[in-house]
């Protein structure tokens, strides 16, 4: 698990009364990307600003 508001890791501890606890570390971790009609629409916002200070 990551921290809210930041990339650090965080490990997940579990208690119970009726079973052992531990630390939980989940192996596959998944981060969302921006799609490539976003990435290619920030390059265009990207260049239009740089046109506009020239």
């Amino acid at each position: 698990m990551f921290k809210p508001g930041s990339g650090s890791y965080q490990a997940a501890t579990v208690g119970s009364n009726y079973a052992t606890s531990g630390t939980l570390r989940y192996d596959m971790v998944t981060v969302n990307t921006p799609a490539p009609g976003a990435l290619a629409l920030m390059a265009l916002g990207g260049a239009v600003i740089a046109r506009r200070r020239r």
